[in-house]
């Protein structure tokens, strides 16, 4: 079960992220990203926090996207997976609280080929490991 306003509030913080404004301003992002974080991106390129609040602050011709179908699954209390689309490629982001704050630890991209839609995730528990002998 996600608690109602965790999901509200992660959800307006991916938002921001997006907003022209935001990315432009390399603390404001900074204080959004979890030092930890890393993104894959549709290309397959792999992207750290410095890379990304450097690339972003100097990214130019950049439109925000329409995001659609925006859902957020508690995975624990202290962390939230949040899947969405745009007009390119269908997106997940975990979130995690660390010192009372959320910030975003992974972001994925996958460029949408299918046009297939995005459901509410599935937390699937973790089988134990299998030891092969």
């Amino acid at each position: 079960m996600t608690h109602s306003s965790d999901a509200a509030h992660v959800m307006s913080l991916e938002i921001d992220l997006q907003r022209p404004v935001v990315r432009r301003d390399r603390a404001a992002v900074r204080a959004l990203l979890h030092p930890d974080f890393h993104e894959v991106d549709s290309t397959g390129r792999v992207w750290t926090v410095d890379t990304v609040v450097e690339a972003l602050a100097v990214q130019t011709g950049y439109v925000q996207p329409t995001v659609t179908d925006l859902v957020a699954a508690e995975v624990t209390p202290d962390v939230l997976l949040l899947t969405y689309r745009d007009a390119k490629a269908v997106h997940s982001s975990w979130w995690v609280r660390a010192t009372g704050t959320w910030k975003l630890r992974f972001h994925q991209q996958t460029r949408d080929v299918a046009g297939s839609s995005v459901t509410a995730p599935t937390v699937v528990e973790p089988a134990a490991p299998r030891i092969d002998k």
